[in-house]
This record gives C-alpha cells, structure tokens and sequence, in this order.
C-alpha cells in the first residue's frame, strides 16, 4: 500500500512539481458539467481516480482526476470560497470559471467522505492560513443506508449512460 501511495505521488507530481501530499484518493469519479444550453447534465468524457492533493504554494489544495478516458485530467484548485454541494452520489460545485461541475463518486459512501475531507482542509485553510497538514484527516464513520429508488433509478441511468460511451 505504501509503494503504490509513493507511486500515486510520483505521478502527480510530474503533473504539478508542487505537489506535496496525497489528501484524500477515491478509486472511480465520473465527471458531468451543467450545459446552460441544453438545461441539462452533460458526460464531459472524464472518469478515474480523484485526489485531493496538498501543494507547497498557492493554491495549496487542488482536486485531480485522472482521466481514463482520454488525455486531458481535471484538475481543478479548492479554495475557501469554493461551495461543495452533496446530493446522493453526487458532488456538486462552480469552478473558478462558473462552470458547474458534479462529481458521481462509484461507492456510495465516497461523496460524504469527500465533502468531509474538503471541508476540514478548507477550516484548516482558513484557521491556520493553509498549514501543512501533518496528520492524515479523519474519515467519517458512516453508516450504510439502503438506496432510495430513486437513486438507484439514477445509478442505472448513469451506469446505462457510461455504456454508451
């Protein structure tokens, strides 16, 4: 687990030489952004594993995605002012640049772990003026609750969606 950890860091590190530490991974994200046009979610073609890495400068936190699907990652900065949103499976937040973005998260606990971790790095952000983190951050106990209908409509349409891609 270490090795592939320092492989991890390796290799976003040739993305961004800033980057420091590991945060918080989550093995399967697919990507939609809000189409103001269409009034409705689009498939924007990036789906893998989310980081939420420490840099040594501004911004001192980013989220990553590397993407699967193609050669263009996500790669987005969190700040305080950043709003993260969570809806079922989702994880809904504006970019710098005013697009809405979700964030669909495969195992249904991840999106609460991930508004969890964002959270504190953003009180710790706040508090500390963007400290080193020295410590892993805690992870939320949850409790598993069964699936809405509802949701698992959702699930079915997204995972449909993804086949057709």
């Amino acid at each position: 687990m270490e090795q592939e950890a320092q492989e991890n860091l390796s290799m976003l590190t040739r993305l961004d030489k800033k980057i420091m530490k590991i945060v918080a991974l989550f093995k399967h994200v697919s990507i939609y952004r809000w189409s103001i046009e269409k009034n409705e979610w689009d498939r924007a073609g990036c789906e893998g594993c989310l980081f939420l890495v420490q840099r040594s400068n501004d911004p001192k936190y980013k989220v990553i995605v590397i993407n699967r699907l193609g050669p263009t990652d996500f790669i987005e900065p969190v700040t305080i002012d950043t709003k993260f949103e969570l809806k079922d499976s989702f994880v809904f937040f504006k970019t710098q640049n005013d697009q809405i973005i979700g964030l669909w998260f495969f195992h249904h606990s991840d999106p609460a772990v991930f508004k969890e971790q964002v959270s504190t790095v953003q009180k710790l952000s706040v508090s500390q003026n963007q400290p080193t983190i020295q410590q892993p951050l805690p992870t939320p106990q949850l409790q598993y609750k069964q699936p809405t209908p509802q949701q698992l409509q959702l699930l079915l349409q997204v995972q449909q969606n993804s086949q057709n891609y």
